[in-house]
């Protein structure tokens, strides 16, 4: 039997910001498996942190007789299932997506991603915010973000 307790909290700081947070409290329920197979994955961003690919067949059970395979992807802080009827279907969904991630299209797009990034990074010319392939909202919130911060320490000297 699983207990779900449910807790919202709200707190407001300096009158501008809301912080809205819900917990979800439950009793986990492990599975019996037939056989799994489990990745480990290193965040590309921080290497600290890791996601996992698990992959299993779960023992069959009164309430689920019928065979099934699930994939469980997870980091620190989510995690979503996906259930397949069978293996074969299982690895075509993920067939299909390597092959959609391969191919050109993607590939095209990432290499303009990489030489956008890079001149960024390391480039001193401003940049034209190009919106296909940069959040511009948030470049601008940022460009305002740096402007206050520049008046304020003017300001103080």
């Amino acid at each position: 039997m699983t207990k779900i307790a449910e807790i919202e909290i709200t707190r407001q700081v300096k009158t501008v910001k809301t912080f809205r947070a819900k917990f979800t409290a439950t009793t986990p329920h492990f599975i019996q498996k037939v056989i799994q197979c489990r990745k480990n994955i290193k965040d590309a961003f921080n290497g600290h942190f890791h996601d996992s690919m698990t992959a299993w067949v779960p023992k069959l059970t009164p309430k689920y007789q019928k065979p099934c395979v699930m994939l469980n992807v997870a980091n620190g802080s989510s995690a979503t299932l996906i259930r397949a009827k069978d293996p074969l279907t299982l690895a075509t969904w993920l067939e299909d997506m390597a092959e959609t991630l391969r191919s050109d299209s993607w590939l095209d797009k990432w290499e303009e991603l990489i030489f956008i990034s890079e001149t960024l990074i390391n480039s001193t010319d401003p940049v034209t915010l190009d919106p296909h392939f940069l959040d511009v909202k948030e470049f601008n919130d940022a460009f305002i973000e740096h402007g206050r911060e520049m008046c304020n320490y003017a300001k103080e000297k």
